[in-house]
């Protein structure tokens, strides 16, 4: 799918499908927050999201005292609808509308953050793109914090394929680059009630 057809694509979804309703809705972002809380960044740690524009990862973020926040999507649409949501919060985030193959960072980051992102990169050549662009966009001894489709997940989502991982899997593609310092399974469950098995991993970047 081509960038601009995948912007297409993803706008569309925001536009015609209310928050709760779509497949990765998730109010309380608990396995992401509990995971960072365990990985030792304190408030004023420059930490991204990608993917994030209209999840609830930032704004949990700014709840608990965390300063530096920013937020990368590919839908305009999701980004105006989460500031909509958070009103004058949304002043605090620093929000980025791209493709993730087509970001150029302007700073480096403490931890990289992505919630069901890197699962729809399908071609060698993106995956090997997103490795390297997260690990140029990291601090030295900085994190990153990656949930994906499990083997037990869904080999689709949203009408694409998807790219599905194990602990064994995830950790041969970032090493040695980054490495895995913690991972675990996780049942998340849609708002049509189907679940969808996510693994969480926490990778260190080696310097």
């Amino acid at each position: 799918m081509e960038a601009n057809t995948t912007e297409n694509h993803w706008n569309n979804i925001y536009k015609t499908n209310e928050a709760e309703k779509v497949g990765w809705f998730q109010p309380n972002p608990a396995p992401s927050i509990e995971m960072l809380k365990t990985s030792g960044f304190d408030k004023n740690s420059r930490i991204i999201d990608i993917g994030g524009g209209d999840s609830y990862f930032a704004e949990c973020l700014l709840d608990l005292g965390y300063k530096n926040i920013s937020v990368l999507d590919i839908s305009e649409s999701a980004i105006d609808r989460a500031k909509k949501r958070m009103g004058k919060k949304a002043d605090n985030i620093e929000w980025i509308c791209s493709n993730i193959l087509d970001f150029k960072p302007t700073q480096k980051y403490d931890l990289w953050h992505d919630r069901a992102v890197f699962h729809f990169l399908n071609k060698i050549s993106d995956i090997k793109t997103y490795k390297q662009l997260a690990y140029n966009s990291l601090n030295d001894k900085s994190k990153l914090i990656l949930a994906t489709f499990s083997e037990l997940g869904p080999n689709s989502c949203s009408g694409l394929p998807v790219t599905q991982y194990s602990e064994s899997s995830l950790y041969k593609l970032f090493i040695p680059e980054l490495h895995m310092v913690r991972w675990h399974y996780y049942d998340h469950i849609t708002p049509s009630k189907t679940k969808q098995n996510f693994i969480y991993c926490c990778f260190s970047k080696i310097k």
